[in-house]
């Protein structure tokens, strides 16, 4: 295995993490502020803060592994750490605010209440935006159908 393939498996965790945390946030908002289900989603934004902390530990071996490919720009590259660089950021962020949340929370009876949900309902959306850019991004470097510059000839079993 290398940084590479190291990279490709770990960097789906903070995309899909962060979008079912985003559903699961809803969820909880229409069951009037369930704590159960506002703890569930807390523990699935950490889970996907520390895939984004792996995929970008694991963004450097990567590019040492293709950067020397005759088929990626060297911008594209560029690109996509940048994007990377931003979209864990704000998974840092919205990873931390929902434990500070959750905190809050639990010193707190009853439901949670619309403030907090709302707040992290907004930073979970603009981390979820972002991993999606970042993906984008990656899929562009080795992946030349997603690129917009892509020949495609026909083929002869048609």
């Amino acid at each position: 295995m290398n940084g590479a393939h190291l990279h490709l498996l770990v960097n789906h965790l903070p995309m899909v993490g962060f979008a079912i945390a985003l559903f699961l946030l809803a969820a909880t908002m229409l069951r009037r502020g369930d704590r159960g289900m506002f703890l569930a989603t807390v523990l699935v934004l950490v889970i996907a803060g520390v895939g984004a902390l792996a995929a970008q530990f694991t963004g450097e071996p990567a590019e040492e592994v293709v950067e020397h490919l005759a088929d990626v720009p060297k911008t594209l590259i560029e690109t996509h750490e940048g994007a990377g660089m931003i979209a864990t950021i704000s998974a840092a962020i919205t990873t931390l605010l929902a434990m500070l949340l959750c905190v809050i929370t639990l010193r707190r009876e009853g439901p949670v209440t619309i403030i907090p949900m709302s707040i992290l309902l907004v930073a979970t959306l603009v981390t979820c935006g972002l991993m999606a850019w970042t993906g984008s991004t990656g899929g562009k470097i080795r992946h030349t159908e997603v690129r917009g510059t892509a020949v495609f000839s026909p083929s002869s079993d048609d």
